[in-house]
């Protein structure tokens, strides 16, 4: 993923803001007065790691957020587990923030450090933050009117007893002196310094940071060295090689770096350096290993399958290191399935079954035929059951992204012991094993195996069991496969039905046959949410469209008549015990909140500091306005038919869709056909139906309790 949550969800991280804020009064008035009141980020608008030399040494590397909507900034301290970082609250700052106020004009939007190594703020100094559309209509008048527009502050925090020193004269510094900078403790000189060594462009340049290099004892200095070599254009394979051997991590990662880079230019050169880069496999530093496998992407020396393997039999149960290896292995999978099954520790640690799935996919969306040929030989004579049809399964999905299918592939008579195999799986004995055996039936034939997997979506059957079954049929485009689950409908247990919707919409004959099922009044028309409805509307076919305006027909209700009806939720106090249970039911499905609840939807920590009314707004008319990131999208496919859901990323790889019960579903870009925004947000309306203002005032209260 291009981002990662580094801190946890927002309630791990809450923010001690001093805020003040309108209280009740006497005689009905209200009084302004100063209250410490817990909230989350919701407004992040800015970060700086501090590499300056003013604070402490117990600062340096730590990251200052700015957080414009709290009025505050906010100190994480940064800790690493082989390739992950976390962040946490420092133990000095557990009761207060790094910089707090009482003022709420206060909005930071940009940090930085400077040469003094003091941390700047620019301060918007704004009464709204948000625009006027986005507020409540309490508040519309008066954020329109925009004041604080005129204004704005410039910040320098510095410690006790700081003294300012003189001003740096980097522009008139002799060479030497520059390329001493590269070695301060501030980065802003160190950046500055190579800035100017490479506009200056002296000829003595290059042989004076050449002997830095080798011959420096600071590793900042060996490092910037090393990158301004790189920028002047005067790199040679000694100085990568030197780099490699270096005894500091950043100092060598960047040294694999440029020895990747150098060896798209010079073939001669990368062979000298593999078997430096070859040593790194087996290095000390997680941090290494994960560059250089990062680098052999590209880098296609002896026994580099070999070399992949150790570093993955290190840390298996790592994602990272295994979303390292299969991205160095996307060109060129090699006999790295080999190696890894002939590994019988590897193989059976969780880790490596995990890589083993993912490497499987990765061979099956080559749709080389050879390749998955052999893969199927290899597979087919795996001695564990449960995970020869796991990793058998994964190959034909791989295969269907790139638009093929096991059974194109291998031939009939290869592939009839192996269903025969899946459907006695999918019968009986282990769960873990009936699984992947029902799993495995998507692959053969739908006449072969449709009264086996129709049958197992009954009560007598657990739910993962019946999930298995659903997601099976579901990848079939039978016309009977809608009508099937439809009939069903009763017997499903609610997971069940959220993925038995999802498989009927995914194809036109399954969204006829939902139509028919809600018009009969076999399905509730509640079972489907606001996008549901909204996408059986934009049909691309005619006549499912036609259906479903028909069958939906308008909303019951006006948004802003129910916003009006549950207004007097405002001003009533609510009991936050049965506000808990509200959430429960019509929200945690979606939301998390102290600790409760899904990840689908915002975290509600980072939104409620917003206020009730404004909580009251979103959840009454959610698609009132919709972020762009929680907006709802369609993706046709080649073999899942239409998927709905939250776009989570999307990059040259493929596209992450974010669903309420199925998690994350990955798909490659070569199996996306279409993609369709439909401009809504992925909240259902309605969720306050049959609610009284007492009950809405419940829920406000649990999750606004110090707003309110």
């Amino acid at each position: 993923p291009p981002l990662v949550d580094l801190s946890g969800p927002a309630s791990a991280t809450p923010l001690l803001a001093l805020r003040e804020v309108a209280v009740p009064g006497g005689a009905g008035g209200q009084t302004t007065a100063t209250k410490r009141i817990t909230e989350h980020f919701s407004a992040a608008s800015s970060l700086v790691v501090y590499d300056g030399h003013a604070f402490p040494p117990a600062f340096r590397g730590d990251v200052f957020v700015a957080d414009a909507r709290a009025n505050v900034i906010h100190r994480f301290k940064l800790r690493t587990n082989g390739v992950v970082l976390s962040a946490s609250r420092p133990a000095d700052e557990l009761g207060a923030e790094f910089l707090a106020t009482t003022n709420t004009w206060f909005r930071p939007m940009h940090l930085t450090v400077g040469p003094d190594g003091a941390l700047y703020i620019a301060d918007l100094h704004r009464e709204f933050l948000d625009p006027w559309p986005r507020l409540p209509e309490s508040q519309r008048v008066a954020a329109a009117r925009r004041r604080g527009s005129d204004r704005g502050r410039l910040y320098r925090i510095v410690p006790d007893n700081f003294k300012q020193p003189s001003a740096p004269q980097l522009a008139k510094a002799k060479l030497v002196d520059l390329a001493a900078n590269l070695a301060h403790s501030n980065r802003w000189h160190r950046d500055t310094a190579a800035r100017l060594l490479c506009e200056q462009r002296h000829p003595a340049t290059p042989p004076l940071l050449s002997n830095m290099l080798f011959r420096a004892g600071s590793p900042l200095a060996r490092l910037h060295a090393l990158a301004t070599l790189d920028a002047l254009d005067a790199l040679d394979a000694r100085h990568v090689e030197q780099g490699l051997r270096d005894d500091d991590d950043r100092v060598c990662m960047l040294a694999i770096r440029l020895a990747d880079q150098l060896g798209h230019r010079d073939e001669a050169a990368l062979n000298a350096f593999w078997p430096a880069l070859r040593s790194l496999a087996s290095d000390a530093s997680p941090a290494v290993r994960f560059e250089f496998t990062l680098a052999c992407r590209d880098i296609l020396g002896p026994e580099r399958d070999a070399a992949l393997v150790e570093v993955l039999s290190r840390e298996p149960e790592q994602p990272w290191v295994r979303a390292a290896v299969l991205n160095a292995l996307a060109t060129e999978p090699g006999d790295t399935l080999r190696l890894v099954l002939g590994d019988p520790v590897l193989r059976r640690s969780d880790g490596g079954e995990a890589f083993l799935r993912e490497l499987t996919l990765l061979l099956g969306s080559r749709n080389v035929r050879a390749e998955v040929s052999r893969t199927f030989v290899t597979l087919e004579r795996l001695p564990e059951a449960r995970l020869r049809l796991a990793l058998l399964h994964r190959l034909d999905e791989g295969l269907r992204g790139a638009g093929s299918q096991l059974s194109r592939v291998v031939l009939d008579t290869e592939l009839r012991p192996l269903f025969r195999e899946a459907l006695v799986a999918a019968k009986g004995g282990q769960e873990s094993v009936r699984v992947e055996g029902i799993r495995l039936l998507a692959a053969a034939p739908f006449e072969e195996v449709s009264e086996t997997l129709f049958g197992l979506i009954a009560p007598a059957q657990t739910e993962m069991v019946q999930l298995a079954a659903v997601q099976s049929l579901a990848r079939f485009s039978d016309a009977r496969v809608g009508p099937g689950l439809t009939q069903r409908w009763s017997e499903m247990p609610e997971p069940v039905r959220l993925v038995a919707l999802d498989a009927l919409l995914a194809r036109t004959e399954g969204c006829q046959a939902l139509l028919t099922a809600v018009q009969d009044g076999v399905i509730p028309r509640d079972a489907l949410s606001a996008p549901q409805v909204a996408f059986l509307r934009l049909h691309p076919a005619t006549a499912v469209s036609r259906r479903a305006k028909d069958l939906f027909g308008p909303p019951t209700e006006d948004r802003a008549e129910a916003i009006q009806r549950l207004r007097p939720a405002l001003s009533r106090r609510g009991d936050a015990a049965r506000g808990r249970q509200l959430f429960l039911t019509r929200c945690a499905e979606c939301h998390r909140f102290r600790g409760e609840g899904a990840e689908f939807g915002p975290d509600l920590e980072s939104a409620v500091g917003r206020g009730a009314e404004w909580v009251l707004t979103q959840f009454v008319d959610p698609n009132g306005y919709v972020s762009p990131e929680w907006l709802c999208h369609v993706i046709e496919t080649r073999h899942l038919g239409s998927l709905l859901g939250v776009i989570e990323n999307e990059t040259t790889a493929g596209v992450v869709l974010r669903q309420p019960l199925n998690g994350r579903i990955a798909i490659p870009q070569s199996a996306v056909l279409d993609l369709q925004n439909l401009n809504l947000s992925a909240m259902p309306e309605g969720l306050e139906t049959n609610l009284a203002p007492h009950a809405v005032a419940d829920l406000l209260e649990f999750l606004t309790p110090r707003l309110r």
